[in-house]
């Protein structure tokens, strides 16, 4: 709001008040009328809240990935609605029009919502929302903006935005917990893939520890934006051929972490196998040019993946092929 002066004249100044529609960012809240505040629930879960109290309107909405287990998706296409306004100034019903919009998809129809208050002071009501919309919303996990609006004429209206997160399910066929690797039994890396699977759809945060206390210089937070594997690094203690395991810890975004540890063992084996012998076997023409090489090898623990074979000492010349005896 600002004010504008007009000429003057004489000693009498006028001035003009003139008021600018704010543009709304998130978490921007417009209050008008004799209402108080609103709040809609287009999914089950947090609902966004809007009010001239302050402190009252939500920060982020969290909304399951279409296909989530764990989320009742036969109640998606309705939208509640909640309106408060002040004193008695409510008939017993009335009708108010109501939008809302993620990321400029529209999932609820634009016509009237007829709302019935049993107290003068607070309104309920549904809506038709539009599921096709919502699916299209819901199919991949992201971050965006929500704008919320809902007009009610002559009672005033109330209109904000909030930011959303649609939060990724999990991947199918996985069981709640951890698999280093995609459950493979050794390795000689120690940077390793960390697969996850878990239950329900509000899990939006990962812990992951190589201390099974989850002591901080051992851990690290990450947030879950996708069903991908997560890099990881064991930790490694020299030439060794150990048990590493992993643990972990899920979060909820409506609340705290669970108390429930995940863990998976793989064995770190960094001790290069032993070749005892190596020797041409006998040419079968002896104008060949190719040769074949005998190779003895072995390792105790993992067992031995490749051969690297070279002419000479530049490594560029230099091949790995699948082990083999010959």
């Amino acid at each position: 709001m600002r004010a504008v002066a007009a000429a003057a004249a004489t000693s009498v100044v006028m001035a003009t008040l003139v008021s600018a529609s704010p543009a709304l960012g998130a978490d921007d809240c417009v209050v008008t009328g004799s209402l108080l505040s609103a709040s809609v629930v287009v999914l089950p879960g947090l609902a966004p809240h809007c009010g001239n109290t302050g402190g009252s309107k939500s920060s982020l909405w969290y909304l399951p990935h279409h296909g989530a287990k764990g989320f009742d998706w036969s109640s998606y296409t309705t939208a509640n609605w909640n309106i408060t306004a002040a004193g008695d100034v409510l008939p017993g019903s009335f009708s108010c029009t109501q939008r809302v919009q993620l990321d400029e998809v529209t999932v609820t129809g634009e016509g009237p919502v007829n709302l019935s208050a049993p107290s003068k002071s607070m309104a309920y009501g549904k809506g038709p929302a539009d599921a096709v919309a919502i699916e299209e919303v819901l199919s991949y996990p992201h971050s965006g903006t929500a704008t919320l609006k809902i007009d009610c004429g002559d009672y005033g209206g109330v209109s904000w935005t909030t930011t959303y997160t649609v939060l990724p399910a999990s991947p199918p066929g996985r069981e709640p917990g951890v698999s280093i690797d995609d459950g493979a039994d050794f390795t000689n890396n120690p940077e390793v893939q960390l697969h996850f699977g878990w239950r329900g759809w509000d899990v939006d945060k990962v812990k992951v520890s190589n201390d099974g206390g989850f002591a901080p210089s051992r851990t690290r937070v990450f947030d879950l934006t996708s069903g991908d594997p997560l890099s990881w690094r064991l930790v490694v203690l020299g030439n060794e051929r150990l048990p590493k395991t992993v643990y972990i810890r899920f979060h909820r975004a409506f609340g705290e972490w669970d108390d429930q540890t995940f863990t998976d063992d793989i064995v770190l084996d960094t001790v290069v196998p032993q070749i005892f012998s190596l020797s041409f076997a006998p040419p079968g023409d002896l104008l060949a040019v190719r040769r074949a090489v005998r190779v003895r090898a072995k390792d105790n623990r993992s067992g031995i993946k490749a051969v690297q074979v070279s002419k000479g000492k530049p490594r560029k010349k230099t091949k790995v092929q699948k082990f083999r005896r010959t």
